[in-house]
């Protein structure tokens, strides 16, 4: 190798390098100091150098840290582009089944793109990766924990000892923390996304009564530390997330299973900062870029794909100023800064009170819901005291690019900071099925009675209310976990074959997101088959559908089902 690195750079590569062993300290201490200067050392593991490594002052000064995360939307298609996938409803599939995970997209791309089309490979794939992990917890009680922390997406030892109904010591805990799919979040600690679907999912296939059990536990551990923090009157914002994570609606668990604890940072504008919102605000007007957003809830297999035209995704930025609001309320701008300060974020949220309502009765936006108000709320709007506001009009909360996951956490987070707050909020927003689905998963109610508005002369604007003030957080903690409740007008459109185009939504009473979906297909004809590569689901899990779609609707079989189906009879 010394020979060779005198001509040309050497690379010497190792992968899987926690199975080095004993090996390691030979590699350290004789081999690498024997090579060439020109050899570059590429280790690959699945945790970072540490101990004698990190103690060696040579060492330490030549180490070059590499993390390697998850792979952006962007990022994903590309590499799936490269490896020969093409069609893009099939590569968003990828892309939110390995969460980004790059061994695991390696290995489903390693399918090529019919079988990766086919449920039965890729459960394969995801289950064989499941046990790479594992082999870090070979037994009992560590590879037990691992389970139980899939339950909730968040936990801390005393949730984990709530969960699994016994005392986990805290020996045992660390010894959960120490594996390398384990890490620390903003409210305790999580399990890799990808791990722990894969987790979650074979705990509730196999035991389904010990998943029930323990996602009961979880959810009356999180009810009992939202009632603490209330009586307290301390925040309980991070529980109330966590809470609908395990039991909200398909939308927000959708949200939630792609959400990743973000490094960014939401401020308070002064005089010193508003230049940079006004910045921000010119330049996304100037420069907007069109977005699609999907994502998928795995308990209900319900999958939501979203598309905003550029002129849509900056909608929210026009009727107001930074500068104006700034003027009227103080503390109504806030910047969403990244860990370098890069602003990347801007909310415009007023606190409506007696100094505020001269602005907010004049505003193009807000005016005509508070024209529509009756007297005795438009009364107490006014005479609010700023200490004291009445509730916070929402004009805007805006992301530089609303495709990343991390920053659409950030905008759920500083939704929710308000929700659970305990805050009367009111909003306005373009009608457009994004908007229209993430705040009724909120759980806002649209305004009736609000005189006609529109954003761009064409697009028509909603105003939506949601009130949490006093003892009515519970009933909103309440409403937002009904996963009966609709929260969009229609089944989200299934993700077709490349070259369809997805079939009008039909609606039939009584049936899951999931089942629609199958019924829209089967309307068109096609085949058990074809309605599972379409799905990517199994064929038995069509049938299963078909099945319960009979019972439901009391047809005999699938022919008569689809003449109902076509005669507009269901």
């Amino acid at each position: 190798m010394n020979r060779e690195a005198e001509k040309r750079t050497v690379v010497l590569a190792f992968d899987q390098y926690e199975e080095a062993g004993g090996l390691d300290s030979w590699l350290r201490d004789e081999l690498f100091p024997s090579l060439h200067a020109a050899t570059r050392i590429v280790i690959a593991g699945k945790y970072a150098l540490g101990g004698p490594w990190r103690l060696s002052p040579l060492w330490r000064k030549l180490i070059l840290p590499l993390p390697l995360g998850e792979l952006q939307y962007e990022e994903v298609h590309d590499y799936l582009r490269r490896q020969g996938i093409a069609d893009e409803a099939l590569r968003d599939r990828l892309w939110l089944e390995s969460s980004g995970h790059p061994l695991s997209l390696s290995l489903l791309a390693t399918l090529g793109e019919r079988e990766a089309a086919l449920a039965e490979p890729r459960r394969r794939t995801l289950a064989e990766l499941l046990r790479y992990w594992l082999q870090e917890a070979p037994e009992d009680p560590l590879r037990s924990l691992v389970y139980a922390a899939s339950v909730p997406r968040t936990f801390d030892q005393d949730l984990l000892s709530a969960v699994t109904s016994y005392k986990i010591s805290a020996e045992q805990f660390e010894r959960l923390l120490e594996l390398s799919f384990v890490r620390k979040s903003s409210n305790g600690w999580t399990i890799h996304d990808l791990i722990r679907d894969a987790a979650r999912d074979l705990l509730r296939t196999r035991m389904p009564d010990t998943f029930d059990a323990y996602r009961k536990r979880a959810v009356e551990t999180l009810k009992n530390r939202i009632d603490a923090g209330l009586s307290a009157g301390a925040s309980v914002t991070l529980h109330a997330a966590e809470l609908l994570s395990v039991i909200g609606n398909p939308i927000l668990r959708a949200h939630f299973r792609n959400s990743r604890s973000s490094e960014n940072y939401w401020e308070t504008v002064t005089a010193s900062t508003l230049p940079e919102a006004e910045r921000y605000t010119a330049l996304r007007r100037a420069q907007p870029s069109a977005a699609k957003i999907v994502c998928v809830d795995t308990e209900s297999d319900t999958w939501f794909r979203y598309e905003l035209p550029p002129e849509v995704s900056i909608m929210r930025l026009y009727g107001w100023e930074p500068g104006e609001l700034a003027a009227h309320a103080g503390d109504a701008l806030r910047l969403l800064r990244s860990a370098d300060g890069e602003v990347v974020g801007l909310a415009a949220i007023v606190p409506i009170h007696e100094g505020t309502m001269p602005y907010l009765q004049q505003s193009p936006l807000s005016s005509p819901y508070f024209r529509a108000l009756p007297e005795r709320e438009l009364q107490a709007c006014r005479s609010a005291p700023p200490s004291r506001p009445e509730g916070r009009f929402i004009f805007a909360v805006d992301v530089k690019d609303i495709k990343q996951t991390e920053l659409r956490s950030d905008v759920v987070h500083l939704i929710f900071e308000h929700i659970a707050a305990g805050n009367l909020l009111i909003t306005v927003l373009p009608d457009v099925p994004y908007f229209r689905d993430a705040h009724r998963s909120y759980g806002f109610k649209e305004v009736a009675g609000v005189p006609g508005l529109r954003y761009d002369g064409d697009t028509p604007a909603v105003f939506y209310r949601l009130d949490t003030r006093g003892g009515k957080l519970g009933a909103w903690l309440d409403d937002v976990a009904d996963e009966s409740r609709p929260r969009t007008e229609s089944s989200p459109t299934p993700l077709s074959p490349a070259g369809q185009e997805p079939a009008q939504a039909i609606r039939l009473p009584d049936l899951t997101p999931r089942e629609r979906d199958v019924a829209q297909l089967m309307a068109q004809g096609a085949t058990n088959r074809e309605i599972a590569g379409a799905l990517y689901v199994s064929e038995a899990a069509v049938k299963k559908h078909i099945q319960s779609m009979l019972y439901k609707t009391g047809m005999k079989n699938r022919t008569q089902f689809v003449a109902a189906l076509l005669d507009g009879r269901t």
